[in-house]
């Protein structure tokens, strides 16, 4: 079949050939193939065919791509007249262009177009096929790796690891990338999104890599990027580059992501001098189970709080599941009344990576306190002693002109001094000897007063 359409394509040639006063002949090209990037020589040999002078003779080269005329030559030749009674190859000459082949250029040949008239016929046309070497790098996507294995929303310093394989038959000289991240990636430090893979020769493979955060937006799935790479080949000017585009889908799984949904503190109030727990209550928000998880809390240098206990142990938590930690927290005395915000974050085990999940909590710090006594325990020992003073009134010891009052054991008269009253009264001398004159036995026969606290109430 190929060899049929060659002879048809020579007779068509053959046919417009022999309606013109010339045929003009391909002899060569140089460089051969024509090598993109650079200039290619066309060199056609035109003959006579006819013994007749021929007048105003005119040809016009005309090229698609990869081929054009870049202002070095022109596509019209202009020549007088073509005299002699000879014709064939006794009577030729020989045409010439340049043309510019473009870089990058991917195909083995390409047809070019050349015209012909004189002052006795119009435009011929005749066709020619060009050889173009399309040997060139080819590079394709090889494999993309990121670190960790599962990328997830909220997440800082993701490596993603791009490979280039070259397919083609020319080795790729100077390449480099940028990596055009979609909507909700940014690049985690200046430049992070570019990578050199230097030369990548022929059937061989480069890795490079690039550094993305990931923000809270993003959500499990798909997302492309487009990887924009430049480079040169060997039949490249030194100043050329070419350029392609790969895209790259970047896959984001399902993570656990944890919010404060409440926080609680004991006591209600904090004042300045307060020592307090505050229980958070978390939620697993996102899309998968983390496991061991934790809560922690931070504090800047210049907020008032100690912390006793500034983490707390939760567990596992599948999406939906909500878990409590206790902190304990101890308010400065000089402390001054306001609101303040923490930072809290809830740690946990995802796929053997650390997943980490921030948020806030707020402390209202209120005016009053730094006594060390909660309100409650001032009532308490102002009610308890209130209670002492009561009993005291009510059951204290009796005074009668500043004396305890007693009364005779067997009598139950008063057992005071009554020489004020009547009696008889006798010097201290008297006194001493009359008592100082019983026996032992009237002393153990005499009824003995006993002095005691009179209890009950005042008659």
């Amino acid at each position: 079949m190929k060899n049929w359409i060659t002879v048809i394509g020579f007779l068509a040639l053959l046919s417009v050939s022999l309606s013109a006063n010339v045929r003009p002949i391909f002899l060569n090209q140089d460089p051969d193939p024509a090598a993109p990037g650079h200039y290619v020589e066309l060199r056609f040999k035109v003959e006579k065919t006819t013994t007749a002078e021929i007048r105003d003779m005119q040809f016009r080269l005309d090229v698609v791509y990869p081929f054009s005329f870049d202002g070095s030559d022109t596509p019209t030749r202009s020549f007088g007249s073509f005299t002699g009674a000879t014709i064939g190859s006794d009577n030729q000459f020989i045409l010439k262009y340049k043309v510019f082949v473009a870089p990058g250029a991917q195909t083995d040949k390409a047809e070019v177009k050349l015209y012909y008239r004189d002052s006795a016929q119009d435009w011929t046309e005749f066709k020619f096929n060009i050889a173009v070497d399309d040997s060139q790098p080819n590079l394709v996507l090889g494999s993309v790796k990121t670190t960790p294995d599962a990328l997830f929303g909220d997440f800082d310093g993701a490596k993603v690891s791009i490979a280039l394989t070259n397919i083609g038959d020319k080795d790729a000289q100077n390449v480099q990338a940028t990596l055009r991240l979609p909507e909700g990636f940014e690049p985690s430090f200046g430049y992070s999104d570019q990578s050199v893979y230097g030369t990548i020769t022929q059937g061989s493979s480069q890795s490079a890599d690039f550094y993305v955060d990931l923000n809270e937006s993003v959500a499990k799935g798909s997302y492309p990027a487009q990887l924009f790479i430049q480079f040169k080949h060997v039949n490249d000017p030194q100043t050329d580059y070419r350029n392609a585009s790969i895209p790259v889908n970047l896959q984001v799984k399902g993570r656990p992501q944890f919010k404060v949904v409440s926080v609680k503190t004991t006591p209600d109030a904090l004042h300045p001098g307060t020592k307090a727990t505050v229980n958070v209550v978390i939620e697993n928000v996102g899309s998968d189970e983390g496991k061991s998880t934790s809560l922690k809390a931070f504090k800047e240098s210049t907020q008032p709080f100690e912390f006793d206990d500034k983490s707390d142990f939760i567990g596992n938590l599948k999406p939906g599941e909500k878990g409590e930690a206790v902190l304990s927290v101890n308010v400065a005395q000089n402390a001054d009344p306001k609101i303040y915000r923490l930072n809290v974050e809830a740690r946990s085990i995802y796929n053997d990576q650390v997943v980490l999940s921030t948020d806030t909590i707020q402390l209202d710090v209120q005016p009053g306190g730094a006594t060390g006594f909660e309100g409650k325990d001032i009532l308490l020992v102002l009610l308890l002693a209130a209670t002492a003073f009561l009993a005291y009134r009510q059951f204290g010891p009796k005074t009668k002109g500043g004396q305890i009052e007693s009364k005779d054991e067997k009598t139950g008269k008063d057992g005071g001094d009554h020489s004020g009253h009547g009696g008889h009264r006798t010097s201290g001398h008297e006194e001493s000897t009359s008592t100082g004159s019983k026996t032992e036995a009237e002393e153990t026969t005499e009824p003995k007063r006993k002095v005691h606290v009179v209890l009950g109430k005042k008659k």
